[in-house]
């Protein structure tokens, strides 16, 4: 079965149970928000479709995890690790390069330009189209009977929740500042001094309230019932919003018929995180974040992942196979009958097409990283990037801080840069029966006559440690050797639209 239109999309920031058709909503039950998400629109897809619900991003950030989305190979291998810093590795092709080879027309539809180019992620897309969902349609249209692929990066569901980069409509984002107006009321706030000369909060001035308001909610402890819950709110709006509107054009214009792949998907979640669970130096005051970056905890690597097409009938609209988006490039591969043995991902075709699955429970296991991020150390790196008019040709201060390695049931977390004994280094979790991580297994090594289990153990950590060991090649290469040159005004951009999307202050 070959597919002459794939259309891979890539909703920034989706949690894998903020979806009304995932099964599991345990985490959200915790924070009495399990009947909050409501999608029917992309549930649609999931329904018809075939829904990954245990799939893995490799990253808690954008750049690292679309590189593994874009090039089916772990960080070891595709070289971009940190935030910023790093650019793709020249030996691994991305997929845009793989379709390019079969006469494939490659567009890169993208909401976050900045973080894309910087790390040249979307190197061999022949079109690229910035937050403009119409000239995507058109784009489409233009080439409706030939062979395209179309990665479309979309940031509705990025801080500061609700708003769209490509609203439906002028009220959209209207009504969007105006509830930040009420919040900031029901939250003693300010907003004053961000009105403009008409009255109005505009969107600039929002970036800082929004700022305002999430250093509030940490400081006062208030993540949990402000910010969750307006972010799964922000994802009901944007499935009957925007995500709804792009959909029904391309059904309207016959763009997602029987010859059409649909992957929909994303780079990383968002959650509650303490701060005495990241490796910032100066959050060790006690904060209530809802963010991601620097952990590894199930709720910001766990994303979802659903393949459609009105092609495949499948009898099994849910998998519970350990998947992980290295997996995306492999099976659009196989799809197309082209053969790679170089990529760290595995093709889901056959479990897709309701064949026997052929992953092995037992030796699937899938990888994923977080690298230590400030936004005081970024700021500061973009300031000098500005005073010398390109990016450094080196790595703003940054170190791997945390590693994991997960199987069918057991999740090895390895914490770096610490002075902590071994056994508080690293972390075994029993995450079928624990899915919140809380009991340490390597614990029961300490006096292992108290626990008949700890052959078991020992022997489950060694074979975890040794699969995790060989990711620890090639840590600093391609720390931005080509050195990309902006000018001043364009650093400055950078930093206006980083700061919008809460990476930096």
């Amino acid at each position: 079965m070959k597919f002459k239109r794939i259309l891979h999309l890539s909703i920034d920031d989706l949690r894998f149970d903020s979806l009304s058709a995932s099964p599991n909503k345990s985490y959200l039950k915790k924070y009495w928000l399990d009947k909050l998400p409501s999608t029917p629109n992309i549930d649609y897809f999931a329904n018809n479709g075939i829904l990954f619900s245990r799939n893995y991003s490799t990253a808690p950030f954008t750049p690292p995890s679309h590189a593994s989305m874009l090039t089916g190979t772990y960080q070891n291998k595709h070289f971009v690790r940190p935030f910023l810093g790093t650019q793709l590795s020249d030996s691994i092709k991305t997929i845009f390069e793989h379709l390019e080879e079969q006469n494939f027309h490659t567009i890169s539809a993208i909401d976050f330009k900045d973080i894309f180019e910087l790390n040249n992620l979307l190197r061999g897309s022949k079109e690229t189209i910035i937050k403009d969902d119409e000239k995507v349609v058109n784009a489409l249209l233009n080439r409706k009977n030939e062979n395209v692929y179309l990665f479309m990066h979309i940031g509705d569901v990025h801080p500061p929740y609700g708003e769209s980069f490509y609203p439906p409509s002028k009220e959209y984002n209207e009504s969007f500042y105006e509830d930040y107006e009420l919040l900031a009321k029901e939250l003693n706030i300010n907003f004053e001094p961000f009105r403009d000369s008409s009255g109005k909060i505009n969107r600039g001035n929002l970036i800082a309230l929004s700022n305002q308001v999430r250093i509030y909610c940490e400081e006062n402890m208030l993540s949990d019932v402000v910010q969750f819950p307006r972010y799964l709110n922000g994802i009901n709006k944007f499935d009957r919003g925007r995500f709804k509107e792009f959909i029904d054009t391309l059904k309207t214009n016959n763009l997602l018929d029987s010859s059409t792949l649909l992957i929909i998907t994303s780079d990383h979640g968002q959650t509650i995180i303490n701060s005495d669970k990241t490796a910032t130096a100066e959050n060790k005051k006690k904060l209530m974040k809802f963010d991601h970056g620097e952990t590894v905890i199930e709720e910001v690597l766990r994303v979802p992942l659903i393949f459609y097409s009105p092609s495949i009938k499948s009898t099994n609209n849910l998998s519970d196979t350990l998947t992980s988006v290295v997996d995306i490039v492999p099976t659009i591969l196989d799809f197309l009958e082209i053969q790679n043995n170089d990529l760290d991902g595995t093709s889901l075709k056959q479990i897709i097409l309701g064949e026997e699955n052929a992953i092995s429970k037992e030796k699937r296991t899938v990888y994923a990283e977080a690298w230590f991020h400030d936004r005081k150390e970024l700021s500061t790196y973009l300031k000098k990037a500005s005073s010398l008019g390109h990016i450094p040709n080196e790595p703003y201060n940054t170190f791997l801080f945390q590693q994991t390695i997960v199987n069918s049931d057991y999740k090895l977390v390895r914490t770096n840069q610490t002075e902590d004994s071994i056994e508080e280094k690293d972390q075994l979790f029993n995450i079928s029966n624990d899915p919140y991580e809380s009991f340490n297994l390597l614990k029961t090594l300490k006096l292992p006559r108290y626990n008949s289990s700890w052959d078991i153990i020992e022997a489950i950590y060694k074979d975890l440690k040794d699969k995790l060991s060989k990711y620890n090649t090639h840590l600093s290469e391609n720390r931005d050797p080509h050195s990309v040159y902006k000018t001043k005004e364009e650093i400055q951009l950078i930093e206006e639209r980083l700061a919008a999307l809460g990476y930096i202050e």
